[in-house]
């Protein structure tokens, strides 16, 4: 491994990675911060025009003459509106909660009835259930979805990964990693390399688990410089801060910041050990670095147009990798594919399995390198004259 260690550090490519990395994550940061700072000017902002607009809409429709027990919900609805805008202004976030809660209960039972329209059933029960859960529990602060005035750092690395594609950051990884891998067969060292006296399956395996090492430790120093971006002025957060979406079949269901911090700490892992092995056997099958960069990233782009993969079948799509890449948004059961609908489990089973066959491909490939050089070596020797 050491060999392997030295290569890096002797590249263009040590720095190259995190440093590309921490520019598109700056990059989103830049914007969220800017957010913090206005948005609770624009949460007041938006109340205020809130209570005005519904005023007027109760007071017209009283001239309109419209049913009386509706009138009189409205009139609730405007009420709690009113002690919406008071608890903004007094930065009072229980009572804000509490009147959230009242309002989208108000809103779920008119849409029921068919009094009101343009507002989706799945939506107002997902908001329904979240308002509950922080309204009953207190201990864990609240942050608003819209109009969030800090970042913790718990809360902002849920909420870069679960809405920045992760695609993005695996087309850069793909480049840097074909370039990479396939430097011993542009400085014409891979026949050196085959002579040395251990075995390929050594070989593969240290490859892959340094250059491992060193994608992980370039995630690692992204989520470090995150952490002293966003800790110092807003603190870790919650670990048990709740996201809550809906799933494929609109079941509400929630997931902590420090549950999907671990599944995402897992998938970057595994989504490195399938980049480093694929990219590894494309080089080792092609020898040249234009041809593992095509072949390889042929393997991440499709996963960036799911409207072109929608008409292939789910029954074959579910053999191919381009669906289960994206396991960030998997996590809160978000594919683009359609009727594709894979869990985040799956696609881990899925993408470490076909990790693990590439794998046992490339060592027979690098076994059958090495005994066609040392063959051809031998070769070379029996055809030299004798002194």
């Amino acid at each position: 491994m050491k060999i392997e260690w030295l290569k890096i550090y002797r590249s263009n490519y040590l720095f190259i990675l995190p440093i590309c990395l921490l520019a598109i994550v700056l990059f989103s940061f830049v914007p969220y911060n800017k957010m913090v700072q206005s948005n609770s000017e624009d949460q007041l902002s938006m109340a205020r025009f809130e209570v005005d607009d519904f005023t007027e809409v109760v007071a017209d429709m009283k001239r309109k003459d419209f049913p009386a027990d509706f009138i009189a919900t409205l009139t609730e609805q405007l009420q709690l509106k009113k002690q919406k805008l008071t608890a903004i202004e007094q930065n009072d976030t229980p009572a804000w909660l509490e009147a959230e809660y009242q309002t989208t209960k108000i809103d779920l039972e008119l849409l029921q009835q068919g009094k009101i329209s343009g507002l989706g059933f799945d939506y107002l029960n997902l908001k329904l259930a979240e308002f509950d859960f922080f309204r009953k529990n207190p201990e864990i602060e609240y942050i608003p979805e819209l109009f969030f005035s800090k970042l913790p750092t718990s809360y902002y690395l849920t909420r870069l990964f679960s809405f920045t594609p992760i695609i993005t950051l695996l087309l850069l990884l793909t480049v840097i990693l074909a370039f990479y891998l396939t430097m011993e067969y542009r400085d014409k060292t891979n026949a050196f390399l085959a002579t040395f006296p251990q075995k390929m399956t050594h070989t593969a395996l240290k490859k892959i688990t340094t250059t491992m090492l060193w994608v992980l430790a370039s995630w690692s120093i992204l989520a470090g410089i995150l952490t002293l971006l966003t800790a110092p002025q807003y603190g870790i957060g919650s670990w048990k801060f709740p996201f809550f979406y809906l799933n494929y079949q609109k079941e509400v269901l929630s997931i902590t910041t420090g549950e999907y911090v671990l599944r995402l700490g897992l998938s970057l892992v595994v989504l490195t050990f399938f980049l480093v092995t694929v990219i590894y056997l494309i080089s080792a099958l092609t020898k040249s670095t234009i041809a593992t960069l095509a072949l390889s990233l042929a393997f991440i782009l499709p996963a960036m147009m799911p409207q072109v993969l929608e008409v292939i079948p789910v029954k074959l799509l579910a053999y191919l990798p381009f669906g289960y890449l994206d396991l960030p948004s998997l996590l809160f059961y978000k594919s683009e594919f359609g009727d594709f609908q894979p869990t985040w489990l799956q696609a881990i089973i899925y993408l470490v399995s076909f990790a693990g066959l590439c794998l046992f491909i490339l060592v027979g490939k690098l076994q059958y390198d090495t005994r066609k050089t040392i063959f051809a070596s031998n070769q070379k020797n029996n055809k030299l004259p004798y002194n």
